[in-house]
C-alpha cells in the first residue's frame, strides 16, 4: 500500500514537471553527476512519451523502455564498450564477508554466564558485549558508506576485514573487561562494512532485471549468518570456550582478507556517460596487477562530511523511510524468537543442551532457503513481465508478490508463540521459526530491491539508513537483562527465608526446572547438617522461566544460628538466626524496606570485614542500589526485614526504550534480576513481605489489565514467590482463653502473603493488604487504580482477620504491636489513601497499635502519634494513638517523591537520597525508630516512643 501510494505521488510530480528525487544541495559536483545521471535515452519516441517526458520520468525511478531498442540498449544500467566496465565482475566474496559479519554478532550469545563468571560482572553487564556489538554494527554503516563515497569500495572492504580480524584476536586474548568490550565494539564496527555497501555493489555490477536474484544472494548470506551463527557458536561454547568463538571468526576474517586482496576489484565506475562511445575512447584493459590498486575508487571531489549528511537526508524519501521501519520490525520478530528460544528450550519440557538449541535455528535457515525462488528469480520475472507489457519499468512492480511473505511471516510468529505458550512439541516451534524466516528473508529482499530500483544512485545511502536502524533496534532487544541460566538447572537462585511459625523458618528459592522433590539440609554446625526437610512444592506460571520451591524447617531452637544447604549439585552452605521465642524481652532491631526496585551496575564495592560476628553477605559490587549494599554492610544491626510492598518495579518495564518491543520478557527479566540482587540479604535474614501496587499487573496504566498476559496480572508472581513462605498467624501463648480463640480464628482467616501475622520476641507484627479486599480498595475491581485485581478472600475476610488478630494480642507476652501495609493515609504530598484510612484506622486505634509502617510515597517521613487527623497530645510519651512512619525511599526506577507542603503533625521528612528505616525494640516500654541514609549509613533521624503497656488487652 505504501508503495502504490508513493507511486501516485510520483506520477503527480511528473505531471507537474517536478523532479521528486534531487541530489542534496551540499553534494559535490561529481556526486551530483552520479546521483542524477540518466540511462541513455534514444531520440526515438517511447510509445506515447516524448524524450522530455521520458527524462522526467526516469529521474524519479521509472525506466522507460524503447520498444525498438535491441541488445545492450535495452539493459539498465546500459553497458559501455569499456573493457574495464565492472558490470562483468562477481561479488560472492563480498557476500561471504556479509555472512561472517552476521555470525560475528552472535559469538557471545551463548557465553553470557561464562563472561559473567570469568570477569566478575553481572549478567546484565555481560549482555552489553552483545548489545554494543550490534549497536556498532548498525551505526558503523553510516561511517563506511560515507567513506566508500570518498575512497571507493575495495579499500573499505580491505580495511574493515583487517579490523574484524584484529578485533577478534584482541577479544580472544582479552583479560580485562574494558578491553574485551572495546574489542567487541570494534568488531561490530568493522563487520558493518559488509552490510549497507553491498547494495551499491549490486547497482554497479548487475542489470536491473537481475537485481532480485543477485540481492537474494546477499540476503541469504545475512539469513545464513542469523541462523547458522547461533548454531556454530553454540557448539563452540559447549565443547570449548568463548575465546575459541573469537579465534575462529578471526581466522575466517583473515582468510577472507587474503582472498579479497585478489578477488574484489573496485566496482565504482564513472564513465557510463560515455556509453555511446566506441571502444577506442576508453583505456585499454587493465592488467591484473593494476586491478589490485586501492586508489582507483578515490573521488577527489567528494566530501566525507557531506556524504554523512546525504545519508541522513535520504531518510526523507518515502521508500527509504518505509524500508527503514519495515525491515527492522521484521528482524525484530527474529530477535524476539531467538531470545525466547534461549529462554525456553533449555528448560522443561524440552531440557535441550546449548548445541540442541542451536540446531533449532536450522529451521530458520530452511525457511530462508525456501524464500529464494519467490523473492529472487520470480521477483525478477514478475517485474520483467510487467515491464514488457507496459513499456516501462516501475519499481512498484517488485511489490506485487509482497503479500505472500507478508502473511506467512507473521503467521509463523503466531505459531511459534502458541507453541511456546502451550509447551507443544519442538517441531511446532520449528515450523513457526521457518515460516518467520521465510517472511523475513523474502520481505527483506523484495523491499531492498524495490528501494534499489527507486534510487539506484542512492543504493548505499538507502541501505545505510536501513541497516543502521536495524542495528539499533536489534541491540535494544537483546538486553532484557535476563540473568544467565546455570548449566545445572537445579541450581538455587533468588533465595529467601521467612518466619513461618513459632520455631519455624521457611526457605524459598527458584530453579530453572521443576523439582520432583525440594529439600533443605540444616543443622547448628556448618560441618554437620544432620537434619533434612523436603516438600513437593515446585510451582511456576505461564510467563516465568523459573519454578518457585519452598520447604519449612520446624522445631528450631530459638535465637540460634543454623546452617542450611539447599539440596542441589550446585549450592553452598548458608546460615540464618532462628526466630526469638514469643515473649523473649531481649532487645533487637528490624529493618524496614519498602518500594525497593531493581538497579543496574554502578554502586558500592563491599569490603569483607571478617572481624565482625557475622560475615557481610557478598553483594554484587556493581549494583547501583545503595540500600541493598547498606543492608549488607549493616548485616549485624538487625535480625529481620519487613517489606510491605513494591518489589522490583517490573511493571515499569516500558520506561526503558530497550524493552518496548517485548514487554513480556522484559517484565520477567526485571523480576529475576531483582530477586537475585536481593538474595544475599533475603537468604540470610527473615524477609517478611506483603503486597504493594507494583505487584498487581504487568503495567499500571488504568483499565488496561486485559493487555497483560496470564502470569503477569492479579499479583501472580507475588503469590507464586511468597505464598508458601509467609505464615498465617501464631497460636496464642497467652493464658487468656479468649485470646486463644481469637488467635485461632485469625489463623483460619489469614491469607498469606496478603494478610497474616507473626511474633518475634517482644513484638506482634501484623501485615495487611492496602491494595485489595476491602471497600473501595484501590487495586480491586472497580478501584481507583484501575488494576482490577483480587479479591483474594471472602467478603470482609481481611477486616475480620484484623479484628481477631489484634484482639488476640496479650501485651504481657508481646508488649509491642506493629502493623505494616503499603499505602499510607498520613503522608506529605497527594498520595493519601482515604479508603484505607476508612477501613483500617478505627481498628488500629481501637486495639492500641503502637506503630504503623507504610511506603508507597518514595521518601522517608515520620509523624507524631495521630488518630483521625488529630495529633495525640502526649506525643511520643505514652500516646493512645499509633505513631506513623513512611519508609518508601529505598530507591527504584521512578525516583524519589517530592515532599510537598508540610503539616503540623509531621516530625521528619527526607527526600534527598535513598533511605530506609530501622526499629530498635529496646525493652518492653521503649522503641527507637531511625532513618538511615543508604549511601553513607548516616542516621538521618532518631525518635524514641515510650509506651507504658500496663494493660494486657487494649480496647479503647
Amino acid at each position: 500500500m505504501v508503495g502504490f501510494f508513493y507511486s501516485t505521488i510520483r506520477q503527480l510530480a511528473i505531471q507537474q514537471g517536478a523532479l521528486f528525487v534531487q541530489p542534496p544541495q551540499w553534494a559535490s559536483p561529481r556526486q551530483t553527476f552520479r546521483m542524477t545521471r540518466l540511462p541513455s535515452i534514444s531520440t526515438i519516441p517511447r510509445g506515447d512519451k516524448t524524450d522530455e517526458e521520458a527524462e522526467a520520468i526516469e529521474r524519479v525511478g521509472t525506466l522507460v523502455v524503447n520498444p525498438l531498442a535491441v541488445g545492450r540498449e535495452r539493459l539498465r544500467p546500459q553497458p559501455s564498450f569499456d573493457l574495464n566496465d565492472p558490470l562483468y565482475l562477481t561479488y560472492l566474496t563480498i557476500c561471504f564477508f556479509t555472512f561472517l559479519a552476521t555470525v560475528n554478532a552472535s559469538k557471545f550469545v551463548f557465553a553470557i554466564d561464562l563472561l559473567s563468571s570469568e570477569f566478575d560482572v553481572t549478567t546484565s553487564d555481560a549482555q552489553y558485549q552483545v548489545f554494543f556489538t550490534l549497536l556498532a554494527q548498525g551505526l558503523g554503516n553510516i561511517f563506511w558508506v560515507a567513506l566508500m563515497r570518498s575512497i571507493g569500495k575495495r579499500p573499505v572492504y580491505l580495511l574493515s576485514l583487517f579490523l574484524l580480524m584484529a578485533a577478534n584476536i584482541g577479544a580472544a586474548v582479552a583479560h580485562g573487561w574494558i578491553f574485551l568490550l572495546i574489542s567487541s565494539i570494534v568488531s561490530g564496527f568493522a563487520a558493518s562494512a559488509g552490510e549497507a555497501t553491498v547494495p551499491a555493489v549490486v547497482a554497479d555490477l548487475f542489470f536491473v532485471h537481475q537485481r532480485g536474484s543477485t540481492l537474494m544472494i546477499f540476503h541469504m548470506a545475512i539469513s545464513s549468518g542469523l541462523f547458522l551463527g547461533p548454531l556454530i557458536n553454540s557448539y563452540v561454547i559447549q565443547y570449548s570456550t568463548w575465546r575459541v568463538s573469537c579465534i575462529w571468526v578471526a581466522i575466517a576474517a583473515g582468510v577472507t582478507f587474503i582472498i579479497v586482496i585478489f578477488t574484489i576489484h573496485e566496482t565504482s565506475y564513472y564513465n557510463r556517460d560515455l556509453i555511446s562511445s566506441s571502444i577506442i575512447a576508453f583505456d585499454p584493459k587493465r592488467t591484473f596487477i593494476k586491478e589490485l590498486s586501492i586508489t582507483r575508487g578515490y573521488d577527489k571531489d567528494s566530501n566525507y562530511f557531506r556524504s554523512i549528511l546525504n545519508i541522513f537526508a535520504i531518510i526523507s524519501y518515502p521508500t527509504v523511510l518505509w524500508a527503514s521501519l519495515l525491515i527492522p520490525a521484521m528482524l525484530g520478530y527474529n530477535t524476539v524468537i531467538q531470545q525466547t528460544v534461549l529462554a525456553a528450550f533449555p528448560f522443561e519440557p524440552y531440557n535441550d543442551s546449548p548445541s540442541s538449541v542451536g540446531l533449532l535455528f536450522l529451521s530458520g535457515l530452511v525457511g530462508s532457503a525456501l524464500a529464494i525462488p519467490l523473492a529472487g528469480p520470480l521477483l525478477d520475472v514478475v517485474s520483467s513481465h510487467f515491464t514488457s507489457t507496459r513499456s516501462c519499468r516501475e519499481p512498484e512492480y517488485r511489490l506485487y508478490i509482497l503479500g505472500i511473505p507478508g502473511i506467512i511471516g507473521p503467521v509463523g510468529v503466531l505459531i511459534f508463540g502458541l507453541a511456546i505458550d502451550t509447551r507443544a512439541q519442538w517441531i511446532s516451534a520449528a515450523i513457526g521459526i521457518a515460516m518467520q524466516a521465510f517472511g523475513l528473508t523474502a520481505i527483506w529482499n523484495i523491499v531492498m530491491t524495490y528501494t534499489l530500483d527507486s534510487y539506484s544512485e542512492f543504493a548505499a545511502e538507502s541501505a545505510g539508513i536501513v541497516f543502521a536502524t536495524k542495528g539499533v533496534m536489534s541491540a535494544l532487544m537483546v538486553i532484557y537483562g535476563y540473568p544467565a541460566i546455570p548449566t545445572d538447572l537445579t541450581t538455587p537462585v533468588q533465595q529467601r527465608i521467612a518466619i513461618n511459625g513459632a520455631n519455624a523458618i521457611s526457605v524459598g528459592w527458584n530453579t530453572y526446572e521443576k523439582l520432583s522433590q525440594s529439600c533443605v539440609q540444616y543443622g547448628t554446625s556448618s560441618d554437620n547438617l544432620d537434619s533434612q526437610a523436603c516438600s513437593t512444592s515446585s510451582d511456576t506460571y505461564a510467563t516465568s522461566r523459573t519454578y518457585s520451591n519452598a520447604v519449612t524447617l520446624t522445631g528450631l531452637t530459638p535465637a540460634t544460628t543454623y546452617y542450611y544447604k539447599i539440596v542441589s549439585t550446585n549450592s553452598s552452605v548458608e546460615h540464618f538466626f532462628s526466630p526469638r521465642m514469643t515473649g523473649d524481652k531481649t532487645s533487637f532491631a528490624m529493618s524496614i524496606v519498602i518500594d525497593l526496585g531493581v538497579y543496574g551496575a554502578d554502586g558500592f564495592t563491599i569490603e569483607m570485614d571478617q572481624t565482625k560476628r557475622d560475615t557481610i553477605p557478598s553483594v554484587d559490587p556493581s549494583l547501583n542500589h545503595t540500600t541493598i549494599a547498606r543492608l549488607a554492610e549493616n548485616i549485624n544491626d538487625y535480625e529481620l526485614v519487613v517489606h510491605p510492598g513494591d518489589f522490583a518495579y517490573a511493571d515499569d518495564w516500558y520506561l526503558k526504550p530497550k524493552n518496548l518491543l517485548d514487554g513480556v520478557n522484559a517484565y520477567e527479566a526485571i523480576l529475576e534480576q531483582f530477586y537475585d540482587q536481593l538474595a544475599p540479604i533475603a537468604g540470610r535474614k527473615a524477609y517478611m513481605a506483603s503486597p504493594g501496587n507494583h505487584e498487581a499487573d504487568c503495567e499500571e496504566i488504568d483499565y488496561t489489565t486485559f493487555l497483560c498476559p496470564e502470569g503477569q496480572k492479579n499479583f501472580t508472581d507475588f503469590m507464586n514467590r511468597f505464598g508458601q513462605t509467609m505464615p498465617t498467624a501464631f497460636s496464642s501463648t497467652s493464658s487468656n482463653a479468649t485470646a486463644k480463640i481469637s488467635a485461632n480464628t485469625a489463623q483460619q482467616l489469614a491469607k498469606p502473603p496478603f494478610w497474616y501475622s507473626f511474633e518475634y520476641g517482644m513484638v506482634h507484627v501484623v501485615m495487611f493488604d492496602t491494595e485489595t479486599d476491602f471497600a473501595d480498595a484501590p487495586d480491586g475491581p472497580g478501584g481507583s487504580a484501575g488494576l482490577d485485581s483480587g479479591p483474594f478472600g471472602a467478603p470482609n475476610q481481611q477486616l475480620q482477620f484484623l479484628e481477631a488478630d489484634l484482639a488476640s494480642v496479650d501485651r504481657s507476652v508481646t508488649p509491642w504491636l506493629i502493623v505494616g501495609g503499603h499505602r499510607p493515609w498520613y503522608a506529605l504530598g497527594d498520595e493519601q489513601c482515604t479508603a484505607c484510612q476508612t477501613a483500617f484506622e478505627p481498628l488500629f486505634y481501637k486495639y492500641g497499635v503502637d506503630l504503623a509502617i507504610f511506603g508507597h510515597v518514595h521518601n522517608s517521613q515520620r509523624f507524631q502519634p495521630i488518630y483521625n487527623g488529630v495529633a495525640d497530645p502526649n506525643g511520643l510519651n505514652d500516646p493512645t494513638a499509633p505513631m506513623y512512619i513512611v519508609a518508601g525511599g529505598a530507591g527504584n526506577i521512578e525516583g524519589l517523591s517530592d515532599l510537598g507542603s508540610n503539616v503540623s503533625y509531621n516530625a521528619f521528612a527526607y527526600a534527598e537520597d535513598f533511605s530506609y528505616a530501622t526499629i530498635n525494640f529496646l525493652d518492653e516500654n521503649h522503641l527507637r525508630v531511625e532513618f538511615i541514609q543508604s549511601s553513607t549509613g548516616d542516621v538521618l533521624d532518631t525518635s524514641v516512643l515510650y509506651k507504658s503497656h500496663t494493660e494486657a488487652f487494649v480496647v479503647q
